[in-house]
């Protein structure tokens, strides 16, 4: 997935006040579209390769109705409060996920997570040419 170098503030008009959430990897903030008014989340981690390999693991399997869709990617200078410089950040333009999903919705999505990390698991594993058969997703967790 491409990722842009222009401001993500030109595009979207980002909540940093609010956070929705905190996941493993970043916090995830309230966002709508200048252009056109739709709202997105937005979720922000610092720029690493294992970051960048989680946007394109998210972009091969975000075509399942399960997974949350990745509309754009920035990279972006930013800085949080308690941090003392500006580090580059990638910032995950993603649908805004309904607040009352069923529980039925919300144990599937939790499933393709863990399917994604499994994969990703195996993706650093053979980029250190090393095999292991115990990576499975129950050993995740």
């Amino acid at each position: 997935m491409f990722i842009s170098n222009e401001s993500v503030s030109d595009e979207y008009m980002v909540d940093w006040g609010e956070r929705l959430g905190c996941g493993m990897n970043g916090s995830v903030r309230s966002a709508k579209s200048r252009s056109t008014g739709d709202d997105y989340a937005v979720k922000v981690i610092r720029d690493r390769p294992r970051a960048r390999a989680e946007v394109e693991m998210h972009s091969t399997v975000m075509g399942h109705e399960n997974v949350v869709q990745l509309h754009e990617v920035f990279c972006n200078e930013l800085k949080f409060p308690g941090e003392s410089d500006a580090t580059a950040k990638l910032i995950l333009i993603m649908e805004k996920m309904k607040e009352k999903q069923s529980k039925q919705q919300n144990k599937l999505y939790k499933l393709s997570i863990i399917f994604m990390l499994s994969i990703m698991s195996r993706i650093v594993i053979s980029s250190q040419k090393t095999f292991s058969t115990s990576i499975k997703p129950k050993t995740l967790f």
